[in-house]
């Protein structure tokens, strides 16, 4: 909320920033001049092509400052009427062809003597009541002001700016307008009337994109999944690496007596084999995803992956212990071997 003068200088900035369009709505007060931006002063420097394109679409909220009937108002004129005889007496004081500034806050500022007038009144009434005049006031007598005051807030009236009436906080209460710029000049959008919470909406609205731009940060949910050119050549790599252990495997198996074999420790080299079968797995299927698998399937799918990675950790130990069983063991038959022949050598000495 800003002066005229202030708002020039901020829209103008906007135009710079780029914080204008489709993507945005600027709500500014509406009681400046319907050809506020148009003005050139010292305080920015941008054109008014500049400023009417950074205007373009913003909204305007403003208390209703002309009576929409036709009917008579207290001061028995329509309010066609006062802007009639509005229009003539700035002729007097040389406006011709240009508005002054306050221009639309006549009406305002009309209905705001007449109740002041209606107000002043209703008090000289109860004061004479009480032997007492409205020239005694002052503002030590703080009793003539509670007075005016109750009397100004039971003051109301039809005027030319509409319904006239005071809340009890002292606040005019008056319906609301709402306009929107649409091609350098405001539309009216609609009303609200804030006594009856009733909004009457004209539909007149228009959006650079045919909708308002949203009013929140929207998050959409997008399933981010494995390339599938990816994911078809390294399942391919794993299953060509899972058909070479189990070929090692099978190999390892069947030569097994081998001494060439039984030399390389074949219980440690199976289980190797098995890790790396069950490594090149668990690459196929962490590959899969809610291209390939449903919700509920992802679900037992991740607690088998993330099992068989303790199972891995579970062979790496059993084939470290393994191996070094196996190496005691190879060692004790190599001492037996060597203590049976030196027996048959003393045995041939003899």
């Amino acid at each position: 909320m800003f002066y005229v003068a202030a708002a020039r200088k901020v829209i103008c900035e906007a135009y710079k920033q780029k914080v204008y369009g489709r993507q945005y709505v600027w709500f500014l007060i509406g009681w400046y001049e319907d050809d506020w931006y148009t003005f050139i002063d010292k305080a920015h420097n941008c054109t008014v092509a500049e400023m009417k394109e950074a205007v373009e679409g913003h909204i305007t909220t403003e208390a209703l400052m002309l009576n929409q009937g036709a009917e008579p108002t207290i001061s028995k004129m329509t309010s066609e009427d006062f802007l009639k005889r509005y229009e003539e007496e700035l002729k007097n004081y040389n406006y011709v062809g240009r508005r002054p500034v306050g221009y639309q806050e006549a009406p305002l500022a009309y209905d705001a003597i007449w109740a002041i007038a209606l107000a002043l009144n209703k008090t000289i009434n109860q004061l004479k009541a009480r032997n007492q005049s409205i020239e005694d006031f002052s503002y030590n007598k703080s009793s003539i002001a509670k007075q005016i005051y109750s009397a100004m807030n039971s003051t109301q009236f039809l005027g030319v700016s509409g319904y006239v009436a005071f809340s009890s906080k002292g606040d005019r209460i008056a319906w609301t307008q709402v306009e929107q710029m649409i091609d350098g000049n405001y539309t009216l959008l609609g009303y609200y009337d804030t006594q009856t919470d009733n909004l009457t909406w004209l539909k007149k609205e228009k959006w650079t994109d045919g909708k308002p731009p949203p009013d929140r940060t929207i998050i959409k949910k997008v399933l981010r999944t494995v390339t599938l050119s990816l994911f078809i050549s390294m399942t391919t790599v794993s299953g060509v690496g899972i058909l070479w252990a189990l070929a090692l495997l099978i190999f390892n198996t069947i030569f097994r007596h081998s001494r060439y074999i039984a030399l390389s420790h074949p219980m440690c080299n199976n289980i190797m084999l098995v890790g790396i079968i069950c490594c090149l797995l668990c690459a196929c299927l962490l590959g899969l995803d809610g291209q390939f698998v449903g919700e509920a399937s992802f679900n037992h799918l991740c607690q088998v992956t993330s099992s068989s990675r303790f199972f891995l950790l579970f062979l790496h130990q059993y084939g470290v212990h393994s191996c070094s069983k196996n190496r005691q063991q190879t060692r004790t038959d190599a001492v037996q071997m060597q203590n049976g022949e030196l027996k048959k050598y003393n045995l041939h000495l003899r």
